[in-house]
């Protein structure tokens, strides 16, 4: 009687711990996916939290937090950074060495709840981080009908304190949206929440669209548009459509500044239709010194002209907005992450990369064409835009690969098992 006590004891304190680490993760998504807390408090309640989380999992299940060649690529490269930054190589301040940490976080997390085998706290996450996305895309809409160039004015340069109070997502949460958005629109293709996830995709399309990002609606755009492509059975249909995309961007090229000026004249939204016309103007030839894709266009030659100067090691962790001080452009991630830490860091980073994304690549279902799509796009926006964020980080490292595990057990068949008697040995992902 005493040992099955003990042993009922021991069991209640394990649930405990795994409910509090599971709570850490809550809340910690909350804060990171809430663009007010994750402003305000990131790091006065995202580290707690973080430090929370982690003496949880151990205590609920050490083995659950070895390490694998990813993870040892990741803490690798996070040690360089860090040792550099100490040795005063680099100018990025300790909040930006903490922030490049929390995007990289959530990769911890993910391999702790995989090893971890249990469906229900996955899926359970994965419920909450879209419940959270989808809750703040909405406040979103509703602040910027309100305050139109909040978002733009809460970024960079154009910072306002006056609107520092509002709920209003920058670059980083619309980038973890857009990011998002490709395998959301997958699962549209099955269960029952069909038209709920369609309406979703509309709505965040809708959102991108007022956050006046148009580096990132094009892509979202253009994810929607692939997706779909490649959702077609028929494979010498989907081989025609390729086709007639491919001669429809190459004619349209030649009257692509035509159709771009006429679109940029119709659009209400003054920042947007600006950012179109410019482009349509570098198309036709003409030098615009003064737009933002030509001003991006140089950032991007400065980030490259610095790396072929320090090619293995860089310059260092650079943040500073002296562009030409540090040689670092600051607009596009693979560049500037070219420039800072060079071909060693370019390696680390393309290891880890290639070794965590292939195996959730590993079937044909429709939810692994939306993961590949949203992978690519999350590659596209580094090209163009910074992209590492702890917001991305959720999205890119926990968020999209447990959706591809619960997707592959649910497809075909579940082969996890729990790690304490008595818990669901069997979910249906969605």
């Amino acid at each position: 009687m005493r040992y099955e006590c003990g042993c009922a004891v021991a069991k209640s304190r394990l649930w405990a711990c795994l409910f509090a680490n599971v709570l850490a993760a809550f809340l910690y998504m909350a804060i990171v996916f809430t663009p007010y807390l994750s402003r305000h408090f990131l790091f006065t309640l995202g580290i707690p939290l973080v430090l929370s989380w982690i003496v949880f999992a151990f205590l609920f299940s050490p083995k659950s937090l070895g390490f694998n060649p990813v993870l040892l690529v990741m803490f690798a490269f996070l040690a360089w950074v860090t040792t550099t930054r100490l040795l005063g190589h680099g100018s990025a301040s300790w909040g930006n060495v903490g922030a490049l940490m929390l995007y990289f976080f959530p990769l911890y997390m993910y391999f702790y709840y995989k090893r971890l085998r249990n469906d229900r706290v996955s899926k359970w996450i994965v419920l909450v981080a879209i419940g959270l996305l989808t809750g703040n895309v909405i406040d979103n809409i509703r602040l910027l009908a309100i305050h139109p160039y909040a978002a733009k004015f809460l970024t960079g340069s154009l910072f306002v304190d006056g609107l520092q109070h509002l709920n209003v997502g920058t670059v980083p949460f619309t980038s973890a949206v857009a990011v998002l958005l490709p395998t959301l629109l997958a699962l549209a293709g099955h269960g029952k929440l069909r038209l709920c996830l369609y309406a979703l995709t509309a709505i965040i399309l809708s959102y991108i669209y007022m956050a006046l990002s148009v580096t990132t609606l094009l892509i979202a755009v253009w994810s929607v548009i692939l997706l779909s492509l490649m959702s077609i059975r028929n494979v010498a249909v989907r081989f025609v459509l390729y086709c007639v995309c491919a001669i429809v961007l190459v004619v349209g090229m030649f009257y692509l500044p035509s159709l771009l000026s006429s679109l940029a004249s119709s659009l209400d939204t003054q920042a947007i239709a600006e950012r179109i016309y410019s482009i349509s103007l570098v198309l036709r030839g003409t030098d615009v010194a003064e737009s933002s894709f030509m001003a991006r266009m140089r950032n991007l030659h400065l980030s490259l002209s610095t790396f072929l100067s320090y090619p293995f090691f860089g310059v260092g962790f650079q943040t500073s907005v002296d562009r030409y001080a540090t040689g670092v452009g600051m607009h596009s991630q693979v560049f500037d992450d070219l420039a800072r830490f060079g071909l060693v860091g370019i390696v680390l980073n393309g290891f880890m990369y290639l070794s965590f994304v292939k195996p959730l690549l590993r079937t044909q279902m429709r939810v692994t064409k939306g993961l590949a799509v949203s992978y690519i796009a999350f590659i596209i926006m580094s090209i163009f835009n910074t992209s590492i964020f702890p917001e991305t980080g959720l999205v890119i490292f926990l968020l999209l690969p447990l959706i591809a595990d619960l997707s592959y057990k649910y497809f075909y068949g579940n082969r996890s098992s729990c790690v304490i008697s008595g818990s669901p040995k069997q979910s249906n992902a969605f």
